[in-house]
C-alpha cells in the first residue's frame, strides 16, 4: 500500500484514538503557534501578554455550496501572465519573542515565481520590523519599527522599487510606551491609518478610555488623533474619503473584546464620526469596492444564543442601513476577515471546519469560505464554496491546510492563505500557499518552513497591543 494512502489511515486511527481518551481537542491537533504562545505567555513578564484569540475569524452557514475535498485531476501547468499580473509579497519572519537577545523580526519579499529574500533588517540587529503594508500602487511599503531592548517605536515609510529593492524615505517616532503602528494604506495613498492602545484591543483590561486612532498624512506627516477609540480592525472607503473603525466602548466580555464594539465612520473632510449602533458586538469589518456596503463580523447578541464566543456575518448598506446575514452564529479562530475580493463578487472568511477529512476539525482546525457578496436583503440563503483544505501544488504534491489568515491578489485571481501544515514525520510547518479561483489550475507553494526556525513566517503580525493587519500584504505591480 502506498504511503499516500496509508499515511491518512494511520491518522484517522490516531485522530479516533485520542478523541476518545482525550475529548475532542487533542494537543496534536494544536497550532504550532498556538503552542509556541502558550510557551511565550508562562515566560513572559510583559504587562500584556499575547493571547491566541478565539474569535478573531467569522464563520458561516453551508448553504447550497460543496465541499472541495480530495485530490485535484492532472493539472496543466500555470501560465506565465496569471504570475506577472501580481507584484511581491510582504511578510515578517523571525523570532517573535521580545525577550530573545539574539532574536528580531525582519521583513522579506516572495513572488509567485521569485525566492523569499529579506529586505529590512538583518540578523541580531535587535530591531524588529514587521506589519509590512504596500500603498496601493506599489510604490511605497509602511511598516513598524521597535528597538528590543528600549522599546523605541516608529511607523517607517519606504520606497519599492519595481525590482523589489527597498530604501527607507522616513520614520515618524511614536510616544514613549506606544505600542507599534501596524497601519493601512488609503486608496490614493495620501494618508496611513493605525491603532494606538492603551489595553490590548483583543483581551482588554480596560475600557476604550485613553486609546486612539491615528490618521497621518504623508507628504507631511500630519497627524490627526481619534479619542477614545480601542480599533479592533480599520479599513478605507474605495475612495479614501471615509474611515471605518470597528472599536467599542466599555462593555467588557470575559477577556475577549469589548462587547459594544460597533462600526464608527471617520470622514475625512468634516472631521465628523457616525456611529452605527445596529451593528453592536462588530469585531472585524471590510468594505465593498462599490463603497455602498460593509460586511462586518460580530458577536452574537441574539438572547437565544447560549455561548458569548460565537460569530455572525452580516452586511449592512452604508446609506439605507439595511442588513442581511451571510453566516452564523458558528465558532472561529485566527484570521482577519471578513475580505471583500477585488471584484466586489466574493467575500472570503474563516471558521472552525465543519468536515472532518484526514486530520480533526477539533481544536484549532479551520477552514477557508467563499461567499456570494452581491445578494440582495431578501435572499433566503447565501450560496458558499469551501476551500479544499487539501491542496495539489504545482509540483503534484498534496499539502494540509488550516488557515491561520487569508488576504486577496490585486487581480483577485488568487487568495494568498498562511496555514499551519501537517505535521509529518519532520514537526509542524507553516505554509504560505497562492490558491487560485480557477480550481482547473494547481496551488502555488510561496513559502514553506518549520514554526520554530530563525526565519520562520511570523503568523501573527503585531504585538498584543497592536492591531493586527494581515500577515502579508500582496502588492500589484508597481509601473
Amino acid at each position: 500500500m502506498s504511503d499516500h494512502v496509508f499515511e491518512p489511515r494511520i491518522r484517522r486511527l490516531l485522530r479516533e484514538t485520542l478523541d476518545s481518551e482525550m475529548g475532542p481537542h487533542p494537543r496534536w491537533a494544536e497550532s504550532p503557534a498556538s503552542l509556541q504562545v502558550a510557551d511565550l505567555e508562562r515566560r513572559r513578564s510583559r504587562r500584556w501578554p499575547l493571547r491566541v484569540l478565539a474569535v478573531a475569524a467569522v464563520l458561516g452557514t453551508a448553504a447550497g455550496g460543496a465541499a472541495l475535498l480530495g485530490r485535484a485531476p492532472e493539472q496543466p501547468p500555470v501560465p506565465e501572465v496569471a504570475k506577472a499580473d501580481n507584484g511581491w509579497i510582504a511578510y515578517a519572519a523571525g523570532s517573535e519573542d521580545p525577550r530573545d537577545p539574539n532574536g528580531d523580526r525582519d521583513i522579506w519579499f516572495v513572488g509567485l515565481d521569485q525566492e523569499p529574500r529579506r529586505v529590512l533588517g538583518t540578523d541580531g540587529d535587535t530591531v524588529d520590523q514587521f506589519c509590512p503594508a504596500f500603498s496601493p500602487d506599489g510604490r511605497r511599503l509602511a511598516y513598524a519599527r521597535e528597538v528590543r531592548r528600549s522599546g523605541a517605536s516608529a511607523l517607517a515609510i519606504a520606497d519599492v522599487s519595481r525590482d523589489g529593492q527597498v530604501n527607507d524615505r522616513l520614520a515618524i517616532p511614536l510616544a514613549d510606551g506606544s505600542p507599534p503602528a501596524c497601519a493601512i494604506w488609503s486608496p490614493d495613498g495620501a494618508y496611513v491609518a493605525f491603532g494606538v492602545p492603551r489595553t490590548s484591543p483583543f483581551n482588554p483590561t480596560a475600557t476604550a478610555e485613553g486609546s486612539e486612532v491615528w490618521i497621518v498624512r504623508v507628504d507631511d506627516q500630519d497627524v490627526t488623533v481619534l479619542p477614545n477609540l480601542l480599533a479592533t480592525d480599520l479599513e478605507w472607503s474605495p475612495d479614501g474619503q471615509v474611515l471605518a473603525i470597528a472599536s467599542g466602548e466599555d462593555e467588557r466580555r470575559s477577556g475577549d473584546a469589548l462587547q459594544d464594539g460597533r462600526i464608527n465612520l471617520y470622514q475625512l473632510a468634516t472631521g465628523e464620526i457616525q456611529s452605527f449602533d445596529e451593528t453592536l458586538g462588530t469585531y472585524w469589518l471590510t468594505w465593498s469596492p462599490d463603497a455602498h456596503s460593509i460586511a462586518y463580523a460580530a458577536f452574537d447578541t441574539a438572547p437565544a444564543s447560549a455561548r458569548e464566543d460565537l460569530l455572525v456575518l452580516r452586511v449592512i448598506d452604508v446609506y439605507t442601513r439595511e442588513q442581511r446575514q451571510l453566516a452564523g452564529p458558528y465558532q472561529a479562530m485566527h484570521g482577519i476577515g471578513p475580505v471583500w475580493s477585488p471584484s466586489g463578487e466574493t467575500i472570503v472568511y474563516q471558521r472552525g471546519c465543519t468536515t472532518r477529512v484526514l486530520l480533526p476539525c477539533g481544536g484549532e482546525g479551520q477552514e477557508t469560505v467563499l461567499v456570494d457578496g452581491r445578494g440582495d436583503s431578501g435572499a433566503a440563503e447565501v450560496s458558499e464554496r469551501i476551500v479544499a483544505t487539501f491542496r495539489t501544488q504545482a509540483d503534484d504534491t498534496d499539502r494540509y491546510m488550516s488557515p491561520y489568515r487569508v488576504v486577496w491578489s490585486p487581480d483577485g485571481k488568487y487568495l494568498l492563505v498562511v496555514a499551519w501544515g501537517d505535521p509529518g514525520v519532520t514537526g509542524f510547518k507553516t505554509l504560505m500557499v497562492a490558491t487560485p479561483m480557477n480550481r482547473a489550475l494547481p496551488s502555488i507553494l510561496v513559502y514553506e518552513g518549520h514554526y520554530d526556525d530563525p526565519d520562520a513566517l511570523s503568523v501573527y503580525d503585531g504585538y498584543d497591543r497592536a492591531v493586527w493587519v494581515p500577515t502579508q500584504t500582496w502588492a500589484r505591480a508597481s509601473e
